[in-house]
Order: C-alpha cells, then sequence, then structure tokens
C-alpha cells in the first residue's frame, strides 16, 4: 500500500510535508479553465436529465441496456457536477492541496471513482450489447432481471478497492487537473517521484478491453454475416434497433478510449497547459457525450420524452374544456 495512499489519509493522518515547499505560496487561479469547465458542467448536466428520466421509465428500465445506462447516467451527472462545476469554482478561487487541503482530495478522489466506474460500466454495457447481437438467448442468460445489477456491482468493487489504496490524486488550480504530486506547478524542493501502478493499469486496462470487445464482435459478426442478413429480413426492427445501440454504445466508447490515451501519454511525455486543459475538458466531454448520442440516435429516448410533454399537453386541454363547461353551466344573470 502507498504511503500517500487514502486509507491513510483517513486511518493514519497522512500528510504531505509542507516544509518542502519554497515560501511564499504563489495565489493561482485560472479563470478560463474555471468557466469553461464549470460551463461544460451545467450545459450537460441540463441535456442530460430529461434523458436520465427517459432512462428510469418502466417501459425502458426492464431492458438490461437500460439498467447499464441509468447507472452510468447517475455517475455522469455526478461527476459533470464534481469535476465540472465544483473544479472550476476551485481554479477560479485558487484553492489547493496547501490552502483547501479536504476539498482538493475529496474533488479529485470522489471525480476519479466516478470516471472509474462509469469506465467499468462502459466496459458490461459494451459487452451486453455485442452478446446481444451475437446470441440473444446467451446475452438474457447473463443479463436478464436482477443478473444486470450483479454485473454493475463488480466494477464498483474494483474501484472502490483502488481509490482506497490508490495514491491520492489532488486538485491543483495551477495545472486545473488532478496529479498525484501536491507540489506540481509550485516552487518546492521535493524529490519524490509520485507514480501509482493502478492508475496506469486502469487506464491502459479500460483502453485494452474496450478495443478487445469490438475487434472480437466486428469479427464474429463478419463470420456470422450471412446468418445475420437472415435474422434482418425476418424481423429488421429488433436487429435494426441492436445496431443502433451498439453504435451508440461504440461511439460513447471511443471518447472514453481517446481520454484514456491522452492520460497515459501526458504521465510519461510533458506537455503544455493548453494540452491538459484539452485534456480534462475531453474527461467531462466523456460524461456530457451520451446525451448527445441519445439525442443523434436513441428514438426510443427521444419518443418517451416526446411522450411526457404530450400527456402534460392533453392534461392541460382537458382542464381548460372542463373549465370552458364549466362557465357554460353557470346560469347568466340578465338584468
Amino acid at each position: 500500500m502507498y504511503n500517500n495512499s487514502l486509507f491513510n489519509y483517513v486511518f493514519n493522518g497522512f500528510k504531505f510535508n509542507r516544509s518542502l515547499l519554497i515560501e511564499p505560496i504563489p495565489d493561482l487561479r485560472s479563470p478560463f479553465e474555471g468557466i469553461l469547465y464549470i460551463s461544460i458542467g451545467v450545459v450537460s448536466i441540463i441535456l442530460y436529465i430529461p434523458f436520465f428520466f427517459a432512462i428510469i421509465d418502466k417501459k425502458n428500465y426492464k431492458f438490461p441496456a437500460y439498467k447499464i445506462m441509468a447507472q452510468m447516467a447517475v455517475f455522469d451527472i455526478l461527476n459533470l457536477f464534481i469535476l465540472g462545476v465544483l473544479s472550476g469554482i476551485n481554479s477560479i478561487m485558487g484553492l489547493s492541496y496547501w490552502n483547501a487541503p479536504f476539498l482538493s482530495i475529496f474533488y479529485c478522489e470522489s471525480g476519479y471513482f466516478l470516471w472509474c466506474s462509469v469506465n467499468g460500466n462502459l466496459i458490461v454495457l459494451a459487452t451486453q450489447r455485442c452478446i446481444q447481437i451475437i446470441s440473444p438467448s446467451l446475452a438474457d442468460d447473463l443479463f436478464a432481471g436482477s443478473k444486470t445489477y450483479i454485473w454493475l456491482i463488480i466494477p464498483l468493487l474494483i474501484t472502490a478497492a483502488m481509490i482506497t489504496f490508490n495514491p491520492m490524486l489532488i486538485y491543483t488550480p495551477v495545472l486545473n487537473m488532478c496529479f498525484l504530486d501536491p507540489f506540481l506547478g509550485y516552487p518546492n524542493k521535493s524529490t519524490t517521484k509520485y507514480d501509482s501502478i493502478f492508475q496506469f493499469l486502469e487506464n491502459v486496462v479500460n483502453s485494452t478491453f474496450l478495443i478487445s470487445i469490438y475487434i472480437i464482435f466486428f469479427i464474429i459478426l463478419l463470420i456470422k454475416k450471412k446468418e445475420t442478413e437472415v435474422k434482418v429480413k425476418k424481423n429488421g426492427t429488433t436487429d435494426s434497433q441492436n445496431v443502433i445501440l451498439l453504435i451508440q454504445t461504440a461511439s460513447i466508447c471511443s471518447i472514453t478510449l481517446a481520454s484514456n490515451v491522452l492520460y497515459i501519454v501526458e504521465g510519461y511525455i510533458p506537455l503544455p497547459q493548453f494540452t491538459l486543459t484539452v485534456t480534462q475538458s475531453i474527461t467531462l466531454l466523456v460524461h456530457s457525450f451520451p446525451p448527445v448520442i441519445y439525442m443523434m440516435f436513441n428514438n426510443t429516448l427521444k419518443n418517451t420524452i416526446r411522450g411526457y410533454f404530450k400527456k402534460n399537453k392533453s392534461v392541460a386541454v382537458s382542464m381548460v374544456g372542463k373549465s370552458i363547461s364549466i362557465r357554460s353551466a353557470i346560469p347568466v344573470q340578465v338584468i
């Protein structure tokens, strides 16, 4: 276990050595990056909320894919608020480990937990979508009913264990990102190199899993192409919906893959501030991309949302009709 792990911080009172900083500590604020992150977070949450209610609608939530998407939506919205809104405020105010240790750790540790959980959910969703197209009966055996929740618990347990013993991530307003090194960007005398095998494996393993799942799927799909074409002719609607859902999943996974690759690269190659801002923005886009994909491809969710407005409109028209009928029934006194 690492000395600077979350476990040691919570239970053993671990603190970084402030004497290694060269005083005075500069007051570093980043209003541009802060406003950018807040804007992405707020706009994305507003876009996401109607789709979240459509996902958990009882007509949709009974399907395994939507159960997975529901948990992803909860984590996405929470992280858009934490890494978008709260971290943006952090950058504007210039809060760091040295003047607000709890907040800088809370933002990054909770954000990283949600980020890793979403990555795990994406792997589960991609697996479920691929199996659903290749063998619907096998998909039912593995994911039907409450079995989906078992799959969703697995990435949560792995992530919780990793976060507990992984070196703490700390938000720095100097670079407007979460890093392992609290001295990064500040004048200091520290000679310690902060590293984490867990973080490296998380990025590499997730990326490898996502790529492997789709490569295996497309190979099997090509082998079964003739069989698939026959099925499409017999029941085109179901297969068409499966393919569209697969496209959605692949699109969401692709931007996650790009973010993972950037995090791996920046761990070994010094990058300019602009690139770091782009990386953090892409991290937020991983959480904000799903509602955009749903708007483009998911007719089921769009129709569910339209249905809510139609119901409200019908109720409003009904109330107006009742009001008119009541008024018409009131006797008019002629003077």
